[in-house]
């Protein structure tokens, strides 16, 4: 008995890479990859994230520190602007007698 050699049709030039089935083990591996850089980039997307809420923190505690320091500011005007007030009805007092 001859053993018949299974002969193999060479690909077409019309035949193109998109027309070529995936194998599953091939798929798996793309899925793989692709899964390995979908976390990647959820950590790197966290850490991002973890310094932007560091960095709001930062700028609250600078407002609140603002926020006391402008306080201490408007009660020196207010306090200013009163005893100036003050003088200046003293002195129309005066200036009318």
């Amino acid at each position: 008995m001859v053993a018949k050699v299974a002969k193999k049709n060479p690909p077409s030039k019309s035949m193109r890479h998109d027309d070529v089935p995936a194998s599953v083990g091939l798929v798996k591996k793309v899925r793989k990859e692709l899964r390995a850089e979908i976390q990647g980039a959820r950590h790197e997307l966290g850490a991002k994230i973890e310094k932007t809420i560091v960095a709001v923190h930062r700028v609250e505690v600078l407002m609140e520190e603002q926020r006391g320091e402008n306080r201490i500011v408007l009660d020196g005007l207010k306090l200013f602007l009163e005893r100036q007030d003050r003088v200046e009805s003293t002195l129309s007092r005066h200036s009318l007698l």
